[in-house]
């Protein structure tokens, strides 16, 4: 920002303008006065030890281009500095939640790999029970004729062991599927 120099400083109040109602309370006045210099301030907050203000006093703001421009330069690189240091920042952040996500859905994957097998594991357990009962059942038809009549035992048979092939995940029928 260029604008004009404006000196500021601080005095006394005179006893005249302590009894003015504004200064009554006050024992120091501001005074700003126009220096008819000019001022260049870069409003941006440089890096340690680059000026980021320069007045015309023994020298113009013309003779210290050099220096000014010197000034921008070292602060426009380190503004760039920082927006590549907060790209890689974001890059991180970004490969390091892919990398999470990537983990969960391993996790995930593993989850169900491990569930398919359990339940793999109780449909085998099953398909075995119901053949263990089909030849229970089949020996009490011979022995004394219960929970099936001997004359509908195959065709219950029959069922009862195409059921358990059905949930067998080791027999060929349930694994054509």
């Amino acid at each position: 920002m260029l604008r004009e120099w404006i000196r500021e400083y601080r005095r006394p109040v005179t006893p005249e303008e302590s009894e003015d109602f504004y200064y009554g309370n006050q024992k120091w006045r501001q005074i700003k006065e126009s220096t008819g210099l000019l001022e260049l301030k870069i409003t941006t907050y440089p890096p340690s030890g680059v000026p980021n203000r320069w007045r015309e006093e023994e020298h113009t703001i013309e003779e210290k281009l050099s220096e000014i421009l010197a000034a921008l330069i070292t602060i426009l690189a380190e503004r760039a500095h920082r927006r590549e240091e907060a790209e890689a920042d974001r890059q991180r952040q970004i490969a390091a939640a892919a990398q999470a996500k990537a983990r969960d859905e391993e996790r995930k994957r593993e989850a169900e790999r491990r569930d398919a097998l359990l339940s793999a594991g109780r449909a085998w357990k099953d398909a075995g029970v119901i053949r263990d009962f089909v030849a229970a059942v089949r020996a009490s038809v011979l022995a004394r004729g219960t929970y099936v009549p001997a004359e509908q035992y195959d065709t219950w048979a029959t069922w009862a062991l195409g059921c358990a092939d059905d949930i067998d995940p080791l027999c060929t029928r349930s694994t054509e599927r």
